[in-house]
């Protein structure tokens, strides 16, 4: 979590000086990290207020700790200007923006002028609710207001601010608020476990607002692009792990259950495996983020997470990676005799992708390449599609099973700056074209 938990869940006045504070940009330093003591000058706050403020900024995970040192999520960094407007803006006691300011900012952003009445029937909220933080937003000079019901979003919040909390937003772990607890992998598990639990990625209330900034509503299919449990299995078959635990062995839905009921041996083992690679909770924060998520057509999900191109009996696979799966689709179409297939767990064919499917996947994501912001997955050469490689020997016959601890930090690394890059361009795009079809 990071700068939404400001503009959605709300931060106080006293943790919203904070932050301001420990943003290295305005305190005419190029220090980053500052202690208790530190934080007490510029505020005028008592030792007891800001460590109070700090404990809380480290629980929504804002800022972190390192040793008494605290440092503030890069998302959160402001230019000095930025500082001066937010400064002033917490002088004259704005203490959050709630749910419903959040709201209005982003009805704001896809309408040039919108009203209260207008936005209240679209998204069905309260009207009163709306109105009150409206003005909460006029009079902190966020929106501004046009006639007596109309507004709109000051164009300095449009151009800058908004831009890092959009990316941040897009960063953000959109489970539910019920399974989030102090662990990342303990939240996706619960997630899993939940029999009534539904597909995130599938446009609901957790999305619709984001979706429809970035104009990916009317879709009829979504995908994860990473899977949480592709990436930690793969690390859990690494030749250093503990292999007296079997979880090699193990399928996702006893490691969730086995992980949810804190079973020492589980939890052991990937608490050993996360020390090894700490970008692997970086990832697991995000995988169920926008930054990893796409629209798509119809059955091409499936085929990128289970499906195979069988040539002359050698089984080439994407692994469920786009970058892989980009490759797999030229490698099927080059076939004389089109062969992308699904196979059941006995490995016996259970369904068949044919020339004009493959085709269309492919139109599909040459048209809506930079649209989707998937520049960093694939590229496009002379009417081909090329996927670009998480690591240098990856490729559609690696053997995953057998991955070296090195190829396996230098997928995670990209997979988290592709994410990082990713959310970027979508937060650049926000009033870019409409995605094509």
């Amino acid at each position: 979590m990071e700068l939404q938990e400001f503009v959605h869940l709300g931060v106080n006045k006293t943790e919203f000086f904070i932050l301001l504070v420990l943003s290295n940009e305005v305190c005419h330093t190029q220090r980053t990290h500052f202690s208790t003591m530190d934080l007490m000058k510029p505020t005028h706050y008592k030792i007891e207020t800001v460590e109070k403020a700090l404990r809380k900024l480290l629980k929504k995970g804002l800022i972190q700790c390192e040793g008494k040192q605290y440092k503030i999520k890069d998302a959160l960094k402001l230019t000095q200007a930025q500082f001066q407007i937010l400064k002033r803006l917490n002088e004259e006691k704005i203490g959050e923006i709630t749910a419903d300011g959040w709201r209005c900012i982003l009805f704001a952003l896809l309408e040039e002028s919108c009203s209260i009445t207008e936005c209240a029937e679209k998204y069905k909220l309260n009207r009163k609710y709306l109105q009150e933080a409206s003005e909460k937003m006029c009079d902190s000079q966020i929106l501004e207001k046009t006639d007596q019901e109309r507004f709109q979003l000051r164009s300095y919040w449009r151009n800058s601010a908004l831009k890092a909390v959009l990316k941040a937003c897009f960063l953000q772990s959109l489970l539910p608020q019920k399974y989030h607890c102090h662990d990342p992998m303990e939240e996706i598990c619960r997630f899993h476990c939940d029999p009534i639990s539904k597909d995130l990625e599938k446009p609901g209330e957790h999305n619709w607002e984001l979706y429809r900034l970035l104009n990916w509503n009317d879709f009829g299919y979504y995908d994860i692009m990473q899977s949480f449990w592709g990436i930690c299995k793969i690390g859990l078959r690494l030749p250093y792990a503990d292999k007296k635990y079997n979880l090699d062995q193990i399928g996702k839905k006893e490691f969730v259950h086995r992980y949810v009921l804190h079973d020492e041996k589980v939890v052991g083992e990937w608490e050993k495996l996360t020390k090894a690679f700490p970008k692997l909770n970086v990832l697991i924060q995000r995988v169920y983020s926008i930054s990893n998520m796409m629209p798509l057509p119809q059955n091409m999900n499936q085929y990128k997470g289970i499906g195979k191109c069988i040539i002359k009996d050698k089984k080439y696979e994407a692994h469920d990676q786009l970058s892989l799966f980009v490759e797999l689709i030229e490698l099927a179409l080059n076939e004389n005799e089109c062969n992308l297939v699904k196979t059941n767990c006995r490995g016996a064919i259970v369904s068949k992708a044919d020339k004009k499917e493959l085709e269309r996947w492919k139109a599909f994501l040459i048209e809506n390449q930079v649209h989707l912001a998937l520049e960093e997955e694939f590229g496009v050469k002379d009417g081909r599609l090329y996927g670009k490689k998480l690591f240098t020997n990856a490729s559609l016959d690696y053997n995953f099973d057998k991955i070296n601890k090195s190829d396996y930090e230098k997928m995670l690394d990209n997979i988290v700056s592709r994410m990082d890059k990713r959310a970027d361009k979508l937060a650049e795009m926000i009033d870019a074209h409409a995605i094509k079809r």
